[in-house]
């Protein structure tokens, strides 16, 4: 059984670009706002949406985070402010 496709690249860019524009819309200024990426394939849209945001709308407050466990723990979220890096 071959596995379907349910959304190309084209149509998930389209997804995201809109997305990070309604964000922007929404939420004007990102003071006290950051995006929880949860790893392994969440940091990877995390990152996607933080790029995105920071390219339209610069200056902006917004940090993203990464979450490297589903376990529950008493650590806080990793800010990462390397996170404009792939």
């Amino acid at each position: 059984m071959n596995p379907k496709k349910i959304l190309n690249a084209n149509e998930i860019s389209t997804i995201l670009n809109r997305l990070s524009f309604q964000l922007i819309e929404d939420h004007n200024t990102f003071d006290n706002t950051v995006i929880v990426a949860i790893q392994p394939r969440g940091a990877i849209l995390g990152k996607r949406i933080y790029k995105l945001i920071n390219k339209h709308e610069k200056n902006n407050n917004l940090k993203i985070g990464f979450k490297f466990t589903f376990k529950s723990s008493k650590k806080p979220i990793t800010n990462t402010p390397d996170a404009n890096t792939k």
